[in-house]
């Protein structure tokens, strides 16, 4: 039987590895959907834990944490003022809305130019929403490319410190959530992404995964290997 720790970080998804291997030792994961707010590597423990060495078990951590602390402190500066930017956008659409209601409210004619400023507000702030959002998530994906790489390059030491064991990273484990809604009588359904997990595994022999867990590279005999291909699917969650 696993001991499992599944933890909820900020409301963005819960890291929960859907899989059994008797080979399992245990996952590092953290959820890198927002370069800002990432929260703490969170540990799952398999059925061979104590297996693993203490000592192994902190340096693997320790890198981890490295490579977080170390991911390029601009790209995150960056992140920050593009969400900011995005808070503007929203007010344009606030500012729009209030306009057209002082405007409406002051003469007969106000109506039909209260109607234009709204549009023109809500087009320039809808706008601008798309193109913050893009900038954002472009500068999101090279901070966790930066993330990625230099845990990439920790491999090779886990492999070298403890052969016997094989070190896996899993990425990207995407989890996105569907919400429904009722508008004119009719059902409309939409999704948004609410985490991108990543982990690193450590088991005993090959390295076993589950539903959605693409191996990004994993270590074999002190080597490491990279799969050509990776399908990646997208659970949803209510």
């Amino acid at each position: 039987v696993f001991l499992s720790l599944s933890v909820l970080i900020m409301g963005t998804g819960i890291s929960n590895p859907q899989f059994s291997a008797t080979n399992y030792v245990l996952d590092y994961s953290i959820n890198l959907l927002h370069p800002d707010r990432y929260g703490q590597i969170m540990q799952r423990l398999g059925p061979n834990v104590n297996s693993f060495p203490d000592q192994g078990k902190n340096q693997v951590l320790a890198d981890f944490n490295e490579c977080l602390q170390n991911a390029n402190p601009a790209l995150v500066s960056e992140y920050v003022k593009y969400r900011n930017y995005s808070y503007a956008a929203i007010g344009l659409f606030i500012i729009g809305f209030v306009l057209f209601a002082i405007v409406a409210a002051s003469t007969e004619a106000g109506v039909t130019y209260g109607w234009v400023l709204m549009i023109v507000f809500f087009v320039i702030g809808g706008i601008g929403m798309f193109m913050v959002n893009a900038k954002a998530q472009g500068v999101a994906q090279q901070w966790r490319q930066d993330i990625i790489g230099k845990l990439q390059t920790k491999m090779a030491n886990w492999a070298a410190m403890y052969p016997q064991f094989t070190f896996t990273i899993i990425w990207p484990v995407e989890v996105w959530r569907r919400s429904t809604s009722r508008r004119n009588g009719r059902r409309r359904s939409s999704r948004k992404l609410v985490a991108i997990w990543c982990y690193v595994r450590v088991t005993q022999g090959p390295c076993q995964t589950g539903h959605n867990e693409p191996i990004l590279a994993t270590t074999t005999g002190g080597a490491i290997q990279q799969p050509t291909q990776v399908i990646v699917q997208q659970p949803m969650v209510q």
